[in-house]
């Protein structure tokens, strides 16, 4: 359903992804991990509308992790945003999730915090100046 070419079902299908964290938080754990990669990468889609859902439920999503679900999910960012088959967009939404995941849980980040820093420093030498400005800021 994320996959869908139709608009329409994309921002439906996000904020019902958005209305069960809110509904549900820690308990949609689970559930949310393999569905949040996916509407990472959709921050990269051409619909604005499709952007902005996907952007709000990765922000509500960063707000509901746990840190054992950090744990799980950061190698998974960290792969990605070296990654120069993944969109710009996608990129940005990254980083933003990956430094709101680090405020939240970085207790239970220790052990990869060497890790999260040297990508984020690559990044700062990124082609693309949105890309590189949020790192920097990350």
């Amino acid at each position: 359903w994320l996959q869908d070419s139709h608009m329409s079902t994309k921002i439906r299908s996000l904020a019902l992804f958005s209305a069960l964290l809110l509904v549900l938080g820690k308990r949609f754990e689970p559930f949310a991990l393999p569905i949040v990669q996916h509407v990472l990468l959709d921050y990269a889609d051409m619909s604005k509308g499709a952007r902005k859902a996907a952007l709000e439920a990765s922000d509500i999503f960063s707000t509901c992790i746990s840190g054992s679900s950090a744990k799980i999910l950061t190698p998974w960012l960290l792969e990605k945003i070296k990654d120069q088959a993944v969109h710009w967009r996608s990129k940005c939404a990254m980083i933003e999730l990956l430094a709101n995941i680090v405020k939240r849980c970085s207790r239970h980040l220790t052990s990869l915090m060497f890790d999260i820093c040297n990508n984020l420093f690559s990044l700062i030498s990124d082609g693309h100046p949105e890309v590189a400005q949020l790192a920097e800021h990350a």
